[in-house]
């Protein structure tokens, strides 16, 4: 769909790494709070019933944007920084 009519049967590989890194970008961002909340509670620094109770926890200290604290990070190292820079 993200390629145009004449590459969709053979895309280069440029676009095959573009649709790939667009596609890991999004599904690291609409799963980046769940990991967040979920290594918040393993931690053990922070003491939270269940997950939901994190995620709220979290948006009532930082904001709805403190669910994706540290996703820079993440991101970056999809789109080929291996370390995140």
């Amino acid at each position: 769909m993200l390629l145009p009519k004449a590459h969709q049967d053979k895309p280069t590989s440029i676009e095959v790494f573009g649709t790939s890194s667009l596609a890991s970008l999004l599904a690291v961002s609409a799963c980046y709070p769940l990991i967040l909340a979920k290594a918040r509670r393993q931690s053990g620094r922070f003491r939270y019933d269940n997950i939901l109770a994190a995620m709220r926890s979290i948006v009532r200290r930082n904001g709805a944007l403190g669910l994706f604290a540290g996703w820079q990070s993440r991101a970056s190292t999809l789109l080929g920084g291996a370390d995140g820079r």
